[in-house]
C-alpha cells in the first residue's frame, strides 16, 4: 500500500469535509512526497518514528529517500491550513513530533525548525521531551514508564486468557447429557486486551492527582 494518487486523494479528504469531518489522518509514503502526490495538503501535524533502506529503487540512495521523507515536515510551514467544509483557518499551531533514538532525528528536527513548526520529541534519551523511563514486558504484559514537563505517568498493556486450556462442558435435559470438549475455544465475556493508564500531575503545591482508566477491545 502506499498514498494514493493526488485526484483520488483529494477526492477522498473532500468527501470527509463535506460529512463534516475535521480531521484526517494521512500515511504519507516517501513515494507520495517525491512524485508530488501530495503536494496540495496543508499538514498540521508529521511524525518520525524511524528511518531503515528501504525503497531505494525509487529513490536512488538513502539520503534522497532520507530527504524524502523529512520534505513532509518542510511542509509543515505551507500557508493556509484549513478545517472543515467551511474553510475555517486551523486554531492550533502546526507540530513536528520526532523520535530522538532514530539516528535520523537531526534531519527531521531541522525540517521541523525551517518550517517555522513547533518540535516536540519524544525517545528513551534524557533530551526527549516526552520521555519513556521505563519498559517492562514479558509475554503477557508491557509497562511503560512515561515523563514529560509537568507531569508523568505509567501506561500498562495486559493480555488476559480468552481461550479454555482444558474445559468440558456437561448439558443435561431430563435424563439426556452431553458433553462437548470446549478446550481452545473463546471464553465468553472475558476481554482479550485491556489497556490500564495511571498519570500523576506536578503541580506546583498540594497533593499530587492520580487518575487512572481502563478500557478493553
Amino acid at each position: 500500500m502506499t498514498t494514493p494518487g493526488a485526484p483520488a486523494l483529494q477526492r477522498a479528504l473532500r468527501a470527509m469535509a463535506a460529512a463534516g469531518d475535521r480531521a484526517a489522518v494521512v500515511e504519507t509514503t516517501s513515494h507520495g512526497l517525491a512524485l508530488a502526490r501530495v503536494d496540495g495538503i496543508a499538514y498540521d501535524a508529521a511524525i518520525f518514528t524511524n528511518l531503515t533502506h528501504e525503497h531505494l529503487e525509487l529513490h536512488g540512495s538513502f539520503e534522497a529517500y532520507r530527504a524524502a521523507k523529512v520534505s513532509l515536515f518542510e511542509r509543515l510551514g505551507i500557508a493556509g491550513r484549513k478545517v472543515g467544509a467551511a474553510g475555517d483557518l486551523a486554531p492550533w499551531p502546526a507540530v513536528g513530533i520526532v523520535n530522538v533514538d532514530d539516528p535520523n532525528a537531526a534531519f527531521f528536527a531541522e525540517g521541523t525548525r525551517r518550517a517555522g513548526a513547533r518540535l516536540i520529541t519524544y525517545g528513551t534519551e534524557r533530551r526527549a521531551e516526552v520521555r519513556a523511563t521505563a519498559v517492562d514486558e514479558d509475554a503477557r504484559r508491557l509497562r511503560v514508564g512515561v515523563e514529560a514537563p509537568g507531569w508523568r505517568g505509567t501506561l500498562a498493556y495486559t493480555f488476559d486468557d480468552q481461550i479454555y486450556t482444558r474445559y468440558t462442558e456437561r448439558l443435561s435435559a431430563g435424563s439426556l447429557t452431553r458433553s462437548f470438549d470446549r478446550a481452545g475455544n473463546r471464553i465468553p465475556g472475558v476481554p482479550a486486551h485491556q489497556l490500564l493508564a495511571r498519570l500523576g500531575y506536578d503541580v506546583p503545591s498540594g497533593p499530587r492527582h492520580q487518575s487512572s482508566r481502563s478500557s478493553s477491545d
